[in-house]
């Protein structure tokens, strides 16, 4: 992608991904403070807007490189999201499917399924892919820079 032309200034992609990063441990913060149960739908629901945030910050820092790892984030999340659906449907009793805390409040199964499936698999950890994926192609990209060009 360097060589290519599509790198942006290393600079700016490096503040912007680093400010992706503390968006949702920020958030974390704001919540304690505001005293929000940290087992709660609106948690949850305060997560999933700020890696949202993380996501669109994640790719405008590097717009080429953000929708790959985004297109990756999509392709690997998914499937998950799909067996979660599944599980619950089954009622497997795995990790794919039991309500995370005792005290989660009764709803449907397509409910639950976007709850703690649906929005977290789509969100939260496609803003891992995207910001951790932009940590390491951005020095990945410096380092690519100041080698010559293959004959």
């Amino acid at each position: 992608m360097t060589r290519a032309g599509s790198a942006p200034g290393l600079i700016r992609a490096l503040g912007l991904t680093l400010l992706a990063l503390a968006v949702v441990p920020a958030t974390g913060f704001l919540i304690a403070e505001a005293g929000i149960p940290q087992q709660s739908l609106t948690t949850l629901w305060i997560y999933v807007t700020a890696s949202v945030a993380s996501i669109v910050i994640g790719v405008l820092a590097w717009p080429a490189l953000g929708r790959t790892l985004l297109a990756y984030g999509l392709a690997a999340r998914i499937p998950v999201a799909l067996v979660m659906l599944v599980a619950m449907l089954g009622n497997w009793g795995t990790h794919y499917d039991v309500a995370p805390s005792s005290d989660f409040p009764a709803m449907s199964t397509l409910a639950k399924w976007v709850t703690i499936g649906l929005a977290p698999q789509l969100t939260v950890w496609i803003a891992y892919t995207v910001v951790l994926g932009a940590l390491f192609g951005i020095p990945a990209a410096a380092i690519a820079r100041r080698r010559p060009a293959a004959a």
